[in-house]
């Protein structure tokens, strides 16, 4: 089992935050002894879902809660990918309605439905927001109507795989396949950049989400739940597993 502080999230949440991901090889009393000897202030736990049902009286006992049933797809970039959308914009300055677009593609995340991680919500999602408007091996795509915008996306290379980070259509706009569009959009990206493989990352329980990835060719290659373990103290916390629907 891999168990680590997380310098980045403890330094932005100004609290101690530990992360184990468990493997194969570990049982109930190697995840609880883990759990006793981080002095953290919240742990990550991330559980392969095949087995997870092994520790969830472990993690119940020590108030845990599964905040998120992690999906990951994933598919080889389209080759014929080559003609950018006339209709998206690469947008390269923080707006408010590109926050508002970001903010509403987290309504799922874990770091939204935790109510002790909630007040830092949405700036945690403007942080990465910036990263994507900043890093150079990143863009952000909008699809704008009427001189509104109406869906957004970020999207990054790194190491010959495309990402998706964020990704949200107007809640007025929906069912009519901006989401695609954007999708699109982003491997003539991937494309240009020599990417083979895309990826994205997103919640069990985000339904429409999971269709659109799953229509656009994207294939279920892993899920894990994940759990936070708050130290005793630091809130109310249910002791059972709660859905995120």
């Amino acid at each position: 089992m891999n168990c680590r502080t997380l310098e980045w999230d403890s330094q932005f949440f100004d609290l101690r935050v530990d992360q184990a991901i468990v493997d194969p090889t570990v049982d109930g009393a190697g995840l609880l002894e883990c759990l006793r000897q981080r002095g953290s202030d919240v742990t990550y736990v991330f559980l392969p879902a095949l087995t997870a049902q092994v520790f969830h009286a472990v993690l119940e006992k020590h108030s845990g809660i599964c905040y998120d049933r992690k999906r990951t797809y994933a598919k080889p970039v389209n080759p014929a990918a080559g003609t950018d959308d006339l209709s998206a914009v690469n947008v390269t300055a923080e707006t408010d309605e590109l926050l508002r677009l970001a903010y509403a593609s987290g309504h799922l995340s874990r770091f939204y439905l935790d109510p002790l991680l909630r007040p830092y919500f949405q700036k945690l999602y403007r942080e990465w927001v910036r990263k994507a408007l900043q890093d150079a091996d990143s863009k952000v795509f909008a699809l704008m109507e009427s001189g509104r915008m109406v869906g957004m996306v970020t999207a990054s290379v790194s190491e010959g795989t495309g990402k998706i980070g964020l990704l949200a259509v107007d809640e007025q706009c929906r069912g009519r396949g901006l989401g695609q569009r954007l999708l699109s959009q982003c491997e003539v990206f991937y494309r240009s950049r020599g990417a083979e493989v895309c990826k994205v990352v997103t919640q069990k329980d985000n339904v429409s989400a999971c269709r659109l990835y799953e229509k656009n060719g994207y294939r279920l290659e892993e899920e894990v739940e994940v759990w936070h373990v708050w130290k005793t103290g630091k809130g109310v916390l249910s002791c059972s597993l709660v859905s995120n629907s």
